[in-house]
């Protein structure tokens, strides 16, 4: 009778561990899933963030796409309609950049004929081109080139501002990781361009900021390109900035 109570009692404690077992692999399974399921949930929101999904279009090289991932501002920092005009916009640019057709989900772009200005030499020898309509109308499609670099006037995500090239009286900075420029500052003849000629090729200025010494600058953002002025206290263009 004592021998049948200890088997009885041996089995219970056999199936109680047994049991106890199962349960906590069961709870282990269970985690590992739900830690799988977050981080797979992380990854389509992140990718959900980048550009076309994190997804290379066809036409595009990676290279290509990792520059226009660091033209475009980050999804969280703008609304999804600002973002999707950025990509937009960056797409075409590299699509004309590249000379490349490139297929989209949505859309195709094919390179265009965008009107460009490129300048060599001393900026402040005869600063009239800023005001001409050929220099506007490349400012405004982003495609202007200065004493070789060509300028991408849109503010990156990422840049380096300690990295400055002086070429003449131009200063070349703020290169991405593919190397291109994002600010030139360059000087204007002293008393060759006024206020009035400003606003008459560019229109009204985005922001104007008043400085010491009667001196102010104005600011135009031109479908995300931008270009700015400084002037002296009697109104005539100091400097001139192409990108910020």
């Amino acid at each position: 009778m004592k021998k049948s109570n200890l088997f009885v009692s041996s089995l219970l404690a056999s199936t109680v561990l047994f049991t106890g077992v199962s349960g906590t692999m069961e709870a282990a399974e269970d985690h590992q899933a739900t830690n799988e399921d977050q981080a797979h949930t992380q990854t389509q929101a992140s990718q959900g963030q980048r550009p076309y999904g994190g997804v290379v279009p066809k036409g595009m090289t990676e290279a290509q796409y990792q520059e226009l991932e660091n033209n475009v501002p980050h999804y969280g920092h703008e609304t999804a309609e600002s973002f999707s005009h950025a990509v937009d916009r960056e797409t075409q640019r590299i699509a004309d950049e590249y000379k490349v057709t490139i297929y989209a989900p949505n859309k195709t772009y094919k390179p265009q004929i965008r009107p460009w200005y490129a300048y060599k030499g001393h900026t402040s020898y005869d600063s009239s081109f800023i005001v001409e309509s050929t220099f506007v109308n490349a400012v405004k499609h982003n495609n202007v080139t200065l004493n070789g670099y060509k300028i991408n006037m849109v503010t990156p995500k990422e840049s380096e501002p300690m990295a400055i090239k002086n070429v003449a009286d131009t200063q070349i900075t703020n290169f991405d990781d593919a190397g291109m420029p994002h600010i030139a500052n360059f000087d204007v003849k002293k008393g060759q361009i006024s206020k009035q000629d400003i606003i008459k090729a560019y229109g009204q200025p985005a922001q104007v900021k008043e400085g010491e010494n009667n001196q102010f600058s104005m600011t135009y953002n031109i479908d995300d390109a931008i270009i700015s002025f400084n002037f002296d206290a009697n109104g005539y263009v100091q400097k001139g900035h192409l990108g910020i």
